[in-house]
């Protein structure tokens, strides 16, 4: 009894061995990028899916949307990898993505997201920023457009109580700015620290998006004593 003991613990962990080679090949393989798509599919593995919330390594998934891999993305997504699963610093595929200014990529992890999970994992877990704040950071505005577009809240604030339009207006982002107030963002939004967009604009010398500003809302003005 003994020895049939030790003989199934023995192939549990010859199993787990090479459970970890095939792994470390398909990370591998992933890191070749899509030109090297045939050995993903060939390496991968049902249990290599991470469906989960949160992972305590940087998940394949989040691994090639950050290194721009579309179709890796695409055939991960297909085979069950969540597009929510944030990495072992809190951050989303989705948030990587949108800072890389990659629309394709954004494309495809927001149409796995069901409408609960647009509400209550569109945000990183370690500052709340949301693909929308990463995409207003960067300037892609194809970005921003697509993801107020496809239902990602415009007024979402981060832990900072800032809204993709603070950040725009402190980068002085013009097009975005236009783009935002035209799309429903409160431009009389308190951050933490009491500032509207405006606010934030004035004290980074955004004369440009002051005045953008300006023109949405001249109630401002009175707050501001100008």
């Amino acid at each position: 009894m003994l020895f049939g003991a030790k003989a199934s613990h023995d192939k549990k962990k010859r199993k787990e061995q090479e459970r970890r080679i095939r792994y470390s090949n398909f990370i591998q393989a992933i890191e070749k990028g899509d030109d090297n798509i045939a050995n993903v599919k060939k390496f991968h593995h049902s249990t290599f899916v991470v469906s989960s919330w949160n992972c305590q390594t940087s998940p394949p998934i989040y691994f090639a949307a950050s290194k721009g891999y579309t179709e890796i993305v695409k055939y991960l997504l297909d085979r069950g990898h969540s597009p929510v699963t944030a990495n072992q610093f809190g951050y989303r595929p989705l948030c990587v993505a949108a800072a890389r200014g990659n629309l394709k990529i954004v494309a495809l992890l927001l149409s796995k997201y069901s409408n609960f999970q647009k509400e209550y994992y569109i945000s990183n877990e370690v500052d709340r920023d949301t693909p929308l704040h990463f995409a207003a950071l960067g300037n892609h505005l194809d970005v921003v457009m697509y993801l107020i577009e496809n239902g990602v809240s415009v007024n979402k604030t981060n832990y900072s109580m800032e809204s993709a339009l603070h950040i725009a207006a402190r980068k002085g982002h013009e097009e975005i700015v236009k783009y935002l107030c035209s799309n429903g963002a409160d431009i009389n939004l308190e951050d933490k620290n009491g500032k509207t967009p405006l606010f934030v604009a004035a004290d980074n010398l955004s004369d440009n998006v002051k005045d953008l500003l300006r023109g949405v809302d001249y109630s401002l003005l009175h707050k501001m004593g100008r």
